[in-house]
């Protein structure tokens, strides 16, 4: 302030001239502070200047004075300001704004300030030192700001588009558990803050919703179910990272959200990261999309599976039917620890004479599940034919399945045992596969009384009720499993003349 109002002391000041400025000095000491309102501040593209992008406003702020401060800045005291922005609330203009300064490196805004007042003594405060009072109106201030490097980014500038979504944030934990009425969801995030250290800006809870392609391979932005709503945590943007929390649940679907979760899951399970679609009510007009992760390595959903009191009966017209019961686990991922309810399954499944080969662990392909009670498309069969592989098993309905959930194992989300009765299911012998079929018939028969081992591989579609979502079932597909069964003498006897 003493500069300002040029009362600081010079040496080459004459008596009368440092006479003055002692009388300025103690004045400036007699007034001690200043209030200062400013009035609401609008921040536009230089580039462009009818893009507004947004409007700032600060509470009146209270500075104090002080006439001969010494050349050293320690002296200097912290002032926190704190400051509301309301964005534009034409969010494609801000998108628009963003993406032309990654491309040419620097941020360049110019900030109005229609009105300062500025008057003496504290902001409540009437006395005499408000009678030192003045105005500036018009006050424009041109910034320009290069983009700092950012680890893990491309350099600004040069043209280059500014990174997806994708690579500015990573999923750190998510947790999916049924709660009563309903499916609810935690996580947390980390993402780049592109702001100095020594800056700190508070952030408010904010809402999401997460949305879903209604079909796998839709490219319609608009065409997406919302399924989850979250909020995040309140948090303060840290530098170089800032973690954020959220949580929330999964909404009240319609019947035809249904199938854009079932996708969504089934993508995930086979090991693909799906798509998935971000918005916030604060911006009504922005959509970011981005993908969910998929686990490495890709979880294996069905474990332990196995057939047993199998037994295969022939018809007059040379079919033959196979009946028994499947067993099996269903291993949920790591973080999802719903309560399921699985109602039905689908197998589909190549027998094989002894274990089923290393480089044959079953096939992945995805089915895409019809609705109701529509089957899965068939397994496309190997080609070629595994060497031992003989005959090839697929149900012509879904058939009914008790399931118990078994808790957790480490490292993985909930467990649930199933099984389900099979009864009359046409076993197809492969082609070409006669011979072997003969030869693992002859196996049982003259073995002796341990029968003998047959291995299973193939896919499975399971319809399950989440406890959370209401009644609809979520159907995956093409969740692929593998495992062995034991084919004893009884479940051979009336084919011996094979």
């Amino acid at each position: 302030m003493g500069g300002v109002l040029r009362v600081r002391p010079d040496d080459e000041d004459f008596i009368w001239t440092e006479l003055w400025k002692s009388i300025g000095r103690w004045g400036v000491r007699q007034v001690g502070m200043i209030s200062v309102e400013l009035s609401q501040i609008t921040v536009t593209s230089r580039s462009e200047p009818s893009l507004s992008l947004a409007v700032l406003t600060a509470p009146t702020i209270e500075l104090p004075l002080s006439s001969d401060p010494p050349s050293a800045l320690e002296w200097l005291t912290p002032v926190s300001i704190p400051i509301k922005i309301h964005p534009t609330n034409r969010t494609n203009d801000l998108v628009h704004f963003a993406n032309e300064s990654w491309m040419s490196g620097v941020i360049q805004i110019s900030t109005t300030i229609p009105s300062i007042n500025v008057k003496g003594g504290k902001i409540h405060e009437h006395t005499w030192r408000g009678n030192f009072a003045t105005e500036r109106s018009d006050v424009s201030i041109a910034i320009h700001t290069k983009i700092p490097q950012l680890p893990g980014l491309p350099d600004p500038g040069n043209n280059t588009p500014f990174p997806p979504f994708s690579q500015l944030v990573t999923l750190k934990m998510f947790h999916i558990f049924s709660d009563l009425d309903w499916l609810r969801v935690n996580a947390s995030a980390t993402f780049l803050t592109p702001t100095p250290a020594s800056m700190k800006l508070k952030v408010p809870s904010l809402p999401f919703v997460i949305s879903l392609p209604r079909y796998p391979n839709d490219t319609v932005a608009n065409n997406t179910a919302p399924v989850v709503r979250v909020e995040t945590v309140p948090l303060t943007l840290t530098h170089p990272n800032t973690t954020v929390h959220i949580h929330g649940h999964v909404t009240a679907l319609t019947r035809d959200s249904f199938p854009s979760l079932s996708n969504f899951v089934t993508s995930y399970l086979d090991g693909e990261s799906p798509r998935i679609s971000l918005s916030t009510p604060l911006l009504p007009d922005i959509t970011v999309d981005a993908i969910f992760p998929a686990p490495d390595p890709r979880p294996q959903v069905l474990q332990n599976v196995t057939i047993k009191d199998m037994k295969v009966r022939p018809l007059t017209s040379g079919m033959m039917l196979a009946s028994g019961t499947v067993f099996a686990n269903i291993v949920l991922p790591n973080g999802m620890d719903m309560s399921l309810q699985v109602n039905a399954v689908y197998p589909q499944l190549l027998v094989y004479d002894g274990p089923v080969p290393d480089d044959e662990p079953g096939r992945t392909e995805d089915l895409e599940g019809g609705e109701d009670d529509e089957l899965p498309d068939p397994m496309p069969l190997p080609d070629p034919l595994p060497a031992n592989a003989f005959a090839y098993i697929r149900p012509g309905q879904w058939l009914e399945s008790i399931s118990v959930p078994l808790g957790h194992e480490g490292g993985e989300g909930s467990v649930f045992a199933i099984s389900a009765k099979i009864v009359d299911i046409p076993l197809e012998v492969l082609p070409g596969r006669q011979r072997e079929f003969s030869n693992f018939v002859g196996k049982v028969i003259f073995g002796g009384g341990s029968g003998a081992l047959a291995g299973i591989s193939g896919i499975a579609a399971v319809q399950m009720r989440v406890v959370g979502l209401g009644n609809d079932e979520v159907q995956l597909t093409g969740l692929p499993f593998c495992g062995d069964i034991r084919v004893g003498k009884k479940a051979m006897l009336s084919i011996e003349s094979v």
